[in-house]
């Protein structure tokens, strides 16, 4: 029984130490973010922790609140893939500009996917601009179908997108303008 417990303890420290290196991943990944738009990462952080405490409060705890910090801040890594004219932009984009914006989705799920992360990891940045009347993209999910965790982020997205100023906001093409 002694080597049994000695084991267990010996892969608990391993999953930890895996989940602090995975966790150290995510946090580069961020700071990569803001090489190309400081806004994003800022945002990227007060969801994550909008996220966590929600999860929370909705008893999701362990390793799944653990992947739905990760899905969370993660959720616009694939902003790297948009050029800056675009993602950076004041005021309106044009049709074709937002056929560009919307692809962010693929791009990161083309980014972390090779990756090994967790399935439920992915859930949040593929997913969180999916409607529950089906009208969302990038694959025009509706209603449960929308995975939970992406469905509970884009309330704090929106609730986030609304309550911050963007690079895109159209107080802040205002502001621009005004100069």
């Amino acid at each position: 029984k002694r080597e049994i417990n000695e084991l267990h303890q010996e892969l608990t420290d391993l999953v930890r130490m895996s989940e602090v290196n995975w966790e150290k991943f995510v946090d580069s990944l961020v700071h990569m973010l803001a090489l190309r738009d400081n806004e994003t990462e800022e945002h990227a952080w007060r969801v994550m922790e909008l996220t966590e405490k929600t999860a929370i409060a909705l008893n999701i705890t362990g390793t799944l609140l653990l992947h739905f910090r990760w899905g969370a801040i993660l959720h616009d890594i694939g902003k790297v893939g948009i050029p800056d004219v675009i993602l950076l932009k004041p005021g309106e984009l044009t049709h074709e500009e937002r056929a560009v914006i919307m692809m962010h989705p693929q791009i990161a799920n083309q980014i972390l996917e090779p990756l090994g992360l967790p399935h439920e990891t992915l859930e949040i940045p593929l997913s969180h601009h999916e409607r529950w009347d089906g009208t969302g993209y990038p694959m025009g999910l509706a209603g449960e179908k929308i995975p939970l965790s992406a469905r509970i982020f884009a309330i704090i997205d929106v609730w986030d997108a609304l309550t911050h100023e963007r690079p895109y906001s159209d107080d802040t093409a205002r502001v621009i303008d005004a100069e």
